[in-house]
């Protein structure tokens, strides 16, 4: 037995001996794969290190200290870090506000950028930081959309993941907004940002969302990743309603609102909707196949009817570039012959307005960019007595192709469905974003499409003023301003008043059983005026509160109003003929 036991152990050290060193050699000759695998995180270290480069000497403070924003903030990859720099104004890309002699300069400064806060492996479990948004002071609930047939009016804002600190954003100006981004791996694995998470630390700004009633997107960005294969579609499908359809947790009173409101309304999930910021140009015939495909069958998964509607349970959006839908349309020959730089036809993209009508019922929404390369086009070919402002110019071109469809039904679907798209920081860098500016595009975005989308959130105070001001309905008389006032505490807490109601109707309910089944002593003090006309105050005045200030009730006031009105009634009529009964006992 002992033999045994030191062949065995000859054996054993002869085959460490040998795999050993094959698996130390494969270690060493893949470095490259190892240190592959990473992430982007600017820390402080590598701040002071960025500061000391002789490149960062000439850097504006104002622009470091955006830079500063992004500390401690995670990236999967150096895409997304990109978008994060435009999204502050650092080292912006020559489309969007730089000089093309800065170009070289701009490209040094974000490439030592990326190359000090590259780190190798997978990041911390505890490094990512939440997203923190706050409602701004005396923010209540943004409006219901009720479903109409034509032209319903939507505020739509994008949020990125890597917002720091505390947001404070005006929810009841926006009916959505977009928290940027999910990205694609391999095979369209969907990878959520670092601080997705389903518990309440890291959840509670959906939350927070959905109490002022503006329902969240995910918006899933391809970075031109995407397979469009069927089998990696229905990969992503799956996983998208996973994410969709996922209970909010780390909230105890979300497990009792399809209890609360009989059913007629289910428990919150991670997310009310999906925008799609893919690049759908060069899709092959059977690739745009695969895609519309994909979306009815998300549509059939999510148990939506197959043609979108306001009212949808989840939104499916879609961004679309300005760019390629009129490079698809057929502009008026008048437009055409002042503008020969916009003449280029490609109708085999799906962004084609003639293909864009086929995929319009599928969606809720589309968010229409518009970019720097239009603009330059614009610049040359306007005449000098039109509009200064090119991304004006921009809507005022896209409505004039869209309206030129011979089909006119085809062409409203189109504008009832469009979004454009304002990209806040080159606006305001380009000097077209002043009050009365922001004015005039809202009110031409809501006139002639369905509304706006901002890129990104938060804005300024009086850019909210501006956005409200376009989107919300605005009271007229001093009473209603009063009970706005009154509606903007009451509406975020809406679930928890009615909790508060049930919980009374429940008491009474309990206390009249009490007492008329074991113990009937305790009935004359349901007889006391305060339970008597106190409890029937507090509940009505409770039930007018929730009819009015809740978004939901609100549209089913009248007919509850009615319901309880012959409760009323029917209550008193009873009272009073058991009184009249009692009259006549000995």
């Amino acid at each position: 037995m002992t033999q045994l036991l030191r062949l065995l152990s000859v054996v054993w050290l002869a085959v460490c001996s040998l795999v050993w060193p094959v698996n130390a050699a494969m270690a060493a000759a893949t470095p490259a794969s190892v240190s592959a695998i990473g992430y982007y995180q600017l820390t402080e270290q590598d701040l002071a290190r960025l500061q000391q480069q002789a490149e960062f000497a000439s850097l504006p403070p104002a622009q470091f200290a955006q830079l500063k924003t992004l500390q401690q903030h995670i990236f999967r990859n150096q895409r997304i870090m990109s978008v994060a720099l435009d999204s502050i104004g650092f080292a912006a890309s020559i489309d969007k506000t730089a000089l093309p002699p800065d170009a070289a300069e701009q490209a040094t400064l974000r490439q030592l950028v990326f190359n000090n806060s590259f780190k190798a492996g997978h990041w911390p479990e505890q490094a990512p930081l939440p997203l923190n948004l706050q409602p701004s002071p005396r923010c209540g609930c943004a409006p219901e959309i009720v479903k109409q047939e034509r032209f319903t009016n939507f505020s739509y804002g994008f949020v990125p993941y890597w917002q720091s600190g505390t947001n404070q954003i005006t929810f009841s100006a926006f009916n959505r907004i977009g928290l940027y981004s999910f990205t694609l791996g391999d095979d369209n694995q969907l990878l959520s940002p670092p601080n997705w998470r389903n518990n309440r630390h890291f959840n509670d700004f959906i939350n927070t969302a959905q109490a002022h009633n503006t329902y969240l997107d995910i918006v899933v960005t391809a970075f031109d990743r995407i397979s469009y294969r069927e089998v990696d579609l229905h990969r992503l499908r799956q996983q998208l309603v996973t994410e969709l359809t996922t209970p909010m947790a780390g909230f105890a009173l979300n497990n009792l609102q399809p209890w609360l409101s009989f059913g007629a309304s289910s428990r919150r999930t991670l997310a009310d909707g999906i925008t799609f910021n893919l690049d759908l140009t060069a899709l092959t015939v059977a690739e745009q196949l695969n895609f519309i495909t994909f979306l009815r069958e998300l549509r059939a998964d999510l148990k939506l009817p197959p043609q979108a509607t306001n009212t949808d349970g989840y939104f499916i959006n879609l961004k679309v570039p300005a760019k390629a839908v009129l490079s698809g349309a057929k502009l008026p020959e008048e437009i055409a012959n002042s503008m020969p730089a916009l003449t280029l036809y490609n109708s085999d993209t799906l962004y084609a307005p003639d293909k864009l009508t086929a995929l319009a019922p599928l969606v809720n929404l589309l968010l229409v960019q518009f970019d720097h390369s239009l603009e330059a086009k614009l610049s040359r070919s306007m005449p000098s007595g039109q509009d200064k402002y090119p991304f004006r110019r921009e809507m005022k071109l896209l409505k004039s192709a869209i309206d030129a469809m011979p089909d006119t039904d085809k062409a409203n679907l189109l504008l009832e469905k469009i979004l454009p798209l304002f990209e806040v920081l080159p606006l305001q860098q380009s000097g077209q974003l002043a009050t009365q500016d922001l004015r005039n595009d809202l009110t031409y975005a809501n006139w002639n499409f369905s509304g706006a989308a901002f890129w990104t959130l938060p804005l300024t105070s009086s850019q909210y003023a501006e956005v409200q001001r376009a989107f919300a309905i605005q009271d007229s008389y001093g009473y209603q301003q009063y009970m706005q006032q009154i509606c903007d505490r009451v509406c975020p807490k809406r679930w928890f008043w009615r909790l508060v109601l049930v919980l009374l109707l429940l008491a009474v309910a309990g206390l009249y059983l009490l007492a008329t089944l074991f113990y009937y002593p305790l009935q004359r003090w349901l007889e006391h005026p305060a339970m008597l006309y106190g409890v029937p105050g507090v509940f009505t005045i409770g039930l007018l509160l929730i009819l009015s200030c809740d978004p939901y009730w609100h549209q089913f006031q009248a007919l509850i109003l009615v319901a309880v009105l012959a409760f009323v009634v029917l209550g008193l009529v009873l009272y009073r003929r058991l009184q009249q009964r009692r009259e006549h006992y000995p």
